[in-house]
């Protein structure tokens, strides 16, 4: 996870998380966002194939 401020002057908590989760079962990733306090979901985004664990950088379709 990577955490995002809400703004520059943001507390320490005051954001967001944003990761990804697999499910093993489908073969597919999902882009999901965290409230940083709570970690209640704030929105998610299936993605079409899997991410690879450790992936780093752009993903983009051709």
């Amino acid at each position: 996870m990577v955490f995002v401020p809400r703004a520059a002057d943001a507390g320490e908590n005051d954001g967001v998380l944003l990761g990804l989760a697999y499910d093993r079962a489908r073969g597919r990733s999902t882009f999901v966002v965290l409230d940083a306090v709570g970690l209640e979901p704030v929105a998610s985004v299936e993605l079409p194939v899997r991410v690879p664990a450790g992936f780093h950088g752009n993903w983009l379709p051709n």
